[in-house]
């Protein structure tokens, strides 16, 4: 993408989580370095952020020493090319800018970069260790970095490369697994009481089992949302992680987020032979740990993740309260620079 060839789209701006009302298609143009929105314009360095939810475009600007949030509802064009759009245009500006600094320190030699296979984001990796995985912040995605000069066997130490977007972090429990769709829906009737909601989530099957069964039970009575239940029950359990090389990871995770993690473990030690380098699996049983209050052995986890991908966020993160809640005062320093604080 050039400035000779932007990104057009058509959006609404949303307000309440709906399209303003009455609001004709606005046109809207990202070049690389520019984001368009009708009549306004903001230069890449103003973007902090972008999310999307179905088709809701979330862009978070910082401008003049304020914060605004800006919700679109993308149209004439998939929101996920917008998001990409605008997501290369951010990391190809922060990787300059990154390079720059250090050339400007005498330390030119010293910058590194990856870019990401999924969303094609460019990564900045100067900070880091050289390890044989890459996180990307943009995408949420861990992958390997498969370089030719890199050992051959990778690929039978990781996972494939067509499977790595399908595992990140799951939002309700905030551990490495398979997210997935599903649908809460509730209809209770019950005499002069009525109660209707219906809602998308995304989230793993292991995570999704406890709200299935209250919906199950809580729309027992009720015609229209018992099969909804029925689905999302038949769909937790034989959706879960069955097969390939991850196979048990959702029970794994389950017991882990239940204080049970003696009995993890030894699901977790399985997956580990089977990908032998994982970061994800690492920082799941270091998030175990740490909710069993075992900081010392998660703080070892979480190192040990970091060996498989230095600059996996949720580890980084990890490790910061470890060292926090010890009062390891000079680690923490040096992490916080890795993870960019003084920036």
């Amino acid at each position: 993408m050039n400035e000779a060839d932007p990104l057009t789209f058509k959006f609404r701006y949303m307000e309440g989580g709906s399209v303003a009302g009455g609001m004709l298609p606005l046109t809207g143009s990202f070049d690389g370095k520019t984001l368009t929105l009708a009549e306004e314009t903001w230069p890449v360095k103003s973007i902090v952020a972008t999310h999307l939810h179905e088709r809701a475009l979330t862009i978070a600007i910082e401008h003049e020493d304020d914060w605004r949030s800006l919700v679109i509802a993308v149209s004439g064009e998939q929101p996920e090319t917008v998001k990409r759009a605008i997501d290369g245009g951010r990391s190809n500006f922060e990787v300059a800018l990154e390079q720059t600094r250090l050339i400007e320190l005498g330390q030119g030699a010293s910058f590194r970069s990856e870019p990401c296979p999924h969303c094609e984001a460019s990564i900045s990796l100067s900070r880091f260790a050289d390890t044989p995985q890459c996180y990307c912040p943009y995408c949420e995605t861990l992958f390997a970095i498969r370089e030719p000069h890199r050992s051959h066997d990778l690929d039978s130490k990781t996972l494939a490369q067509d499977l790595e977007t399908k595992y990140r972090l799951c939002d309700e429990c905030q551990m490495y697994s398979y997210p997935k769709k599903f649908r809460v829906f509730y209809f209770v009737f019950l005499f002069y009481y009525m109660h209707f909601s219906s809602e998308k989530t995304v989230r793993c099957p292991a995570c999704m089992r406890w709200e299935a069964w209250k919906m199950f039970f809580a729309n027992i009575f009720g015609l229209l949302g018992l099969p909804v239940a029925i689905s999302a029950l038949i769909h937790c359990y034989r959706g879960r992680v069955e097969k390939g090389p991850l196979k048990g990871l959702d029970d794994a995770n389950l017991l882990a987020n239940r204080g049970k993690i003696d009995r993890a473990l030894d699901r977790y030690d399985l997956l580990m032979d089977n990908l032998p380098i994982s970061a994800g699996i690492k920082f799941n049983i270091a998030s175990g740990l740490m909710k069993q209050g075992d900081v010392p052995h998660a703080e070892t986890m979480f190192l040990l993740s970091l060996e498989d991908c230095a600059n996996y966020e949720p580890s980084l993160e990890g490790l910061h309260e470890c060292y926090e809640s010890q009062g390891k005062t000079e680690k923490l320093k040096e992490l916080e620079f890795q993870m960019g604080y003084e920036a």
